[in-house]
């Protein structure tokens, strides 16, 4: 059910699933690409564009209960 209401809603924002992975989105802009990938009750958002991040969160604050958890922190080991 939450995912569900969770697609509806970011397709809304105009983010599009992935077919090959459906817990997947994307957002292409002019000026930058926005990904958002869902895993269980988690959400990693990723692009270049921090001003466009900042109003994915932003919207998602205001219609979900989410807390930030800080950076993701990538190794290349």
């Amino acid at each position: 059910m939450w995912y569900q209401k969770f697609d509806t809603y970011i397709w809304q924002l105009s983010y599009n699933r992935l077919d090959s992975n459906p817990c997947m989105y994307i957002r292409d802009l002019v000026e930058a690409r926005i990904y958002l990938i869902l895993y269980v009750d988690d959400m990693l958002i990723a692009g270049s564009n921090q001003v466009e991040i900042g109003k994915l969160k932003w919207s998602l604050h205001n219609k979900f209960s989410i807390k930030e958890l800080g950076l993701a922190l990538i190794s290349w080991a």
